[in-house]
């Protein structure tokens, strides 16, 4: 009743308050009315099982709240429930086989009924799973069927692909045993967006040919600045292909490849590329089993690209000796604020860095931490 008639921001915030608790207004532009309506549709979303609620509420609510939406983040989507079948012969009937009987994988919530009702929708965040299931763990309380693939790619579609719902800047997809036909499918309807600026696929299950994919995004007329694929099954191939593709890119300034499998080869590449790159500013090539073989390629993106501001090779197998090599092409470098070398297996070491003219000492985040920054920016972090 009050959605069209009240404009008090005073109202709007007792009403969330009342509901939800203190929140940071400053995240939705302290707009208390957009913050209500959108935690609200989060809630009825994130609790519609298919097949069980009646969703003439949530279409209600879409319609009367649609028009003020501009983020969601879904935190988890239910699939149907499962009708159990009445087995005579229970008592008889082996523990394994029963398990096998009970597996049911079941469609989420129709995602694609937003473009109907959400015209002005900036940031999407999903999650295809259960949050504190608790005793009740199922496998399939996790799954990411096709059919939920084929609604979200459609929803993309409409979203990223028409005049009038161009205005999604931000897609996450995160944690839901996405694989490489999955994402291809999802990756297809998002290329050439206008407006899209972020893409996040972590904790997924994209392998090469998923990088190949999204090396053709990058190749073709896109805006991402910001690319998440951190703990995938990406390899030195895929590595390869993303790395052409940032050769030629010029929007892209955050690329997250931790807990990968890029292995020498894929460093070398994404090395070689940043040679020519001059747009990207910060890299996470953490947990890839990178190992020494590749310092001198390091070292060289450490001489020669003067953009990259962060770079992130925590967690590999560097050694010492390439450490060193790290060091002295640190000398010659006035633009990197940030590099981490953590569980690197590389001592703490002497390190001088000449900022605005001045030299100004590197200074390690703790014993044996091996974390890099300029002394007095300490507290600032720059990570991706």
């Amino acid at each position: 009743v009050t959605a069209n008639l009240i404009e008090d921001q005073g109202y709007w915030k007792r009403c969330f308050i009342s509901s939800w608790g203190i929140a940071d207004e400053s995240l939705y532009d302290h707009d208390w009315k957009r913050m209500y309506f959108e935690k609200n549709l989060e809630g009825h979303i994130e609790n519609f099982i298919p097949g069980t609620t009646d969703p003439s509420l949530l279409n209600e609510t879409l319609k009367l709240s649609g028009k003020f939406i501009k983020r969601l983040e879904i935190k988890q989507l239910l699939p149907p429930i499962k009708v159990p079948q009445q087995n005579l012969n229970d008592s008889f009937s082996d523990c394994e086989s029963d398990s096998e009987d009970n597996v049911f994988v079941g469609d989420h919530f129709d995602i694609n009924i937003l473009v109907k009702f959400v015209p002005c929708l900036n940031e999407l965040s999903l999650y295809y799973g259960v949050q504190k299931c608790g005793m009740n763990f199922e496998w399939n309380l996790f799954e990411f069927t096709m059919r939920d693939c084929s609604l979200l790619a459609k929803l993309c579609f409409n979203y990223f692909a028409l005049p009038l719902f161009s205005q999604l800047t931000l897609f996450q997809l995160c944690k839901s045993k996405v694989d490489d036909v999955k994402a291809r499918v999802i990756i297809k309807s998002i290329i050439d967006h206008p407006t899209l600026k972020t893409l996040d696929f972590s904790h997924n299950k994209l392998g090469d040919k998923s990088a190949r994919a999204i090396g053709k995004l990058l190749n073709n007329h896109s805006h991402l600045v910001k690319l998440d694929l951190k703990d995938n099954h990406i390899s030195g191939a895929g590595a390869a292909a993303i790395a052409y593709a940032i050769e030629l890119n010029s929007t892209l300034k955050f690329l997250n490849l931790q807990l990968n499998q890029l292995q020498d080869s894929g460093c070398q590449s994404i090395c070689k590329a940043l040679l020519i790159n001059q747009t990207l500013t910060h890299l996470h090539l953490g947990s890839n089993g990178i190992s020494e073989v590749s310092i001198d390629l390091l070292c060289q993106v450490v001489l020669h690209n003067k953009t990259l501001l962060s770079l992130n090779l925590s967690c590999n197998s560097i050694k010492e000796k390439a450490g060193i090599s790290l060091q002295e092409a640190l000398m010659d470098n006035s633009s990197l604020v940030d590099l981490d070398l953590r569980l690197c297996d590389v001592k703490n070491l002497e390190l001088v860095k000449s900022i605005n003219g001045e030299d100004d000492p590197f200074e390690w985040l703790g014993e044996n931490v091996n974390k890099l920054r300029p002394s007095g920016l300490v507290d600032k972090d720059y990570t991706t």
